[in-house]
């Protein structure tokens, strides 16, 4: 029987590379098209289902009570950027001033969030320990991080579109 050490780093490899594939192939060229604006919003609205985040505190949920050193920034971590996604994409459908700031904020809060997650989960955490919730790195933590990335490079992409006018 293979280790949760190889199936785990495996399962998300496949599932980012996945994700970028079809965010290359079929979600960029799309978007591509658009104005920034609607660009950004569809690409913000999956970051507000982050507060599914929470369920790292649902002992039940999680086959054990997770170590709080990773369950609480990883469940409030989440939480903080699905309001921010929401708040970026208001600030956007309303133009406001300052809302392509807020938008580059959420995307680097985001990715970093990731990030930490993923290293105090490698630390704190056993897979076994996860429950359910296991499904949240596999799956759910590729397709957002690829979006966050894909949200990152429309910015950029928008700038210097803006610069070589």
């Amino acid at each position: 029987m293979l280790s949760t050490e190889i199936i785990t780093p495996t399962g998300m490899t496949i599932g980012t590379l996945s994700f970028a594939l079809m965010a290359k192939w079929y979600i960029w060229p799309i978007i591509e098209k658009w104005n920034l604006k609607d660009s950004l919003i569809l690409l913000l609205l999956p970051q507000t289902f982050r507060y599914i985040g929470l369920t790292f505190l649902v002992t039940g949920v999680t086959s054990t009570s997770l170590n709080t050193n990773f369950s609480y920034p990883a469940a409030f971590g989440d939480l903080l950027v699905a309001l921010l996604a929401l708040l970026s994409i208001f600030a956007l459908k309303y133009d406001y001033k300052y809302a392509i700031k807020f938008v580059w904020f959420t995307s680097v809060l985001g990715i970093l969030d990731f990030v930490i997650a993923f290293a105090t989960g490698i630390i704190y955490n056993t897979p076994e320990q996860m429950g359910a919730t296991y499904y949240l790195p596999l799956v759910i933590v590729p397709a957002l991080l690829v979006l966050q990335v894909l949200t990152i490079i429309t910015l950029i992409h928008n700038s210097k579109k803006n610069n070589s006018i």
